[in-house]
């Protein structure tokens, strides 16, 4: 692995030192799950509870999953996310579920997971990415799952926002990936503080479904908004430096240039 990583930023840093690659065009794209407890005999999980597991439910075992893309260069910023939630019909839109929600958007899978059929309807999802408008090719850095694996469909809908997608060295996840570097764990964090927030104006206002102890379920409008609301705070932090952590993070993973403008290798995260 080591060596492909050495390899993966040995051409990253070739190719902006030659110009070749436009850090502005260099971006990551990441999915992960969302951790979901409506709990039940009304002894409710919060984040500082070690002995309440949190499960990757919405209600009765259904996951939920995060498209995330980091876009690049000095503007680097969280894109709006997708939300995949689970239906095996892959219903679109979900009835009573109107994808109106400002700053998140959503699609459906068997298991609310970012598959070979979904991943084509997020290229095509204009609010989650769209084609530059000067004409420029994006570069989708991504990690190897089989779901980012190029089909007709993938080809197609790629072309049309004039894309290209590169694998990033497989089981590299934690080192050459800048969502997954602190993006990811950052919008968690604000995704828990707001879900324990809402569960506790649950529990004051007595919301509990009838005959089950387990609490309402607040509906897939709440965990957009929640998605939404982690992504908008996430962008406004910055480090001591001032230095917002969506553009650090694309500089110590090494697809973007430090902040004199060059790429050097002291830049990168100290494990690399």
């Amino acid at each position: 692995m080591e060596v492909l990583v050495a390899f993966h930023l040995g051409e990253v840093s070739r190719e902006f030192t030659s110009g070749q690659l436009d850090e502005d065009m260099a971006e990551n794209v990441d999915e992960t799950h969302f951790v979901i407890n409506m709990d039940n005999g009304r002894t409710l999980g919060f984040q500082r509870d070690q002995e309440v597991r949190y499960a990757d439910v919405v209600s009765g075992g259904q996951g939920m999953t995060m498209i995330v893309r980091l876009s690049g260069g000095r503007n680097a910023q969280i894109e709006t996310p997708m939300l995949i939630f689970q239906n095996k019909d892959r219903s679109y839109p979900i009835r009573g579920v109107p994808d109106n929600i400002p700053g998140a958007c959503y699609r459906t899978g068997p298991k609310g997971w970012n598959d070979s059929k979904v991943f084509p309807l997020w290229c095509k999802e204009k609010r989650a990415i769209a084609r530059d408008l000067e004409g420029h090719t994006r570069i989708l850095y991504m990690d190897n799952c089989s779901c980012h694996n190029n089909t007709p469909e993938l080809g197609a809908a790629l072309r049309e926002i004039n894309s290209v997608v590169r694998k990033l060295p497989p089981n590299s996840t934690y080192l050459s990936q800048p969502c997954d570097s602190f993006v990811i764990e950052k919008i968690k964090q604000e995704w828990r503080n707001g879900w324990d927030a809402y569960k506790l104006q649950m529990i004051q206002r007595n919301m509990w479904s009838e005959g089950f102890g387990e609490l309402l379920n607040p509906g897939k409008n709440f965990f957009l908004k929640l998605a939404a609301d982690s992504v908008r705070k996430v962008n406004a932090m910055r480090d001591k430096h001032g230095l917002p952590y969506t553009r650090k993070a694309m500089i110590q993973c090494g697809l973007a240039k430090n902040v004199t403008g060059q790429w050097e290798v002291t830049q990168l995260f100290p494990q690399l």
